[in-house]
């Protein structure tokens, strides 16, 4: 995220994917790849972790109820809007992921990178870059599943597609903050510049092809919260 220097106007948003078997090659450097970007972006804001690929925008459209079922069974995984996000983050940062970025305007904020640590522990690393800090929080970025430096499994089959599709709905909700403890953590830390679920008024999910199981604006606002 990229704003103005006084805070006025909207930000900007930059984001780039990879996909996991770019990772299940290069051992070890998802956290290197992100503090790179950090690096030459500078950026006020950001947050690395697993999330979701889209071929287009149609096609996101219609994998939205796939996409909030997922989501809800993998909490750690990010659901995000993409550039329309930009102009709710000028005034406070959305969440703490595996890994986070933040400009010195928020890290003083918080009282310094020393302070930061010290509330984190020992299982995060806070490394100091020109513009800010960057945060890991362990050393995977979904430490409940696959390690993402291993080959991703095949794909699943047409038939086993349909499967999981109708057995998906019944799959319990995670207690996000429990299960994922130091993603609970960080986000505790980070409350005091993060902004309220209420403040961000648009859906994750346009809801166009299923007006049901899809992040609208109240499921938008509690899935920012979820690490509470």
């Amino acid at each position: 995220m990229y704003g103005y220097a006084d805070g006025t106007g909207p930000g900007n948003f930059f984001q780039f994917r990879l996909p996991w078997d770019w990772f299940a090659s290069h051992p070890g450097t998802f956290p290197d790849v992100f503090r790179e970007f950090t690096r030459i972006l500078q950026p006020d804001y950001g947050f690395g972790g697993l999330g979701f690929t889209y071929a287009e925008t149609n096609y996101r459209r219609k994998m939205e109820r796939l996409i909030y079922l997922i989501a809800q069974a993998v909490p750690a995984l990010l659901v995000e809007g993409g550039y329309f996000e930009a102009e709710y983050f000028t005034n406070g940062i959305r969440e703490g992921n595996f890994m986070t970025a933040l400009s010195y305007q928020w890290v003083d904020k918080l009282g310094g990178a020393d302070q930061i640590q010290s509330a984190l522990g020992p299982e995060f690393t806070v490394l100091r870059t020109e513009s800010g800090i960057t945060i890991q929080a362990g050393d995977e970025p979904n430490p409940l599943g696959a390690s993402i430096y291993k080959k991703a499994p095949p794909l699943p089959s047409d038939a086993e597609m349909a499967i999981l599709r109708e057995n998906l709905p019944t799959l319990p909700h995670l207690d996000a903050a429990a299960a994922y403890p130091l993603y609970h953590r960080l986000n505790q830390v980070l409350k005091p510049i993060r902004v309220t679920p209420e403040m961000y008024t648009r859906k994750l999910q346009s809801g166009q092809y299923l007006k049901r199981n899809f992040f609208d604006k109240e499921s938008t606002q509690k899935w920012f919260s979820r690490f509470d």
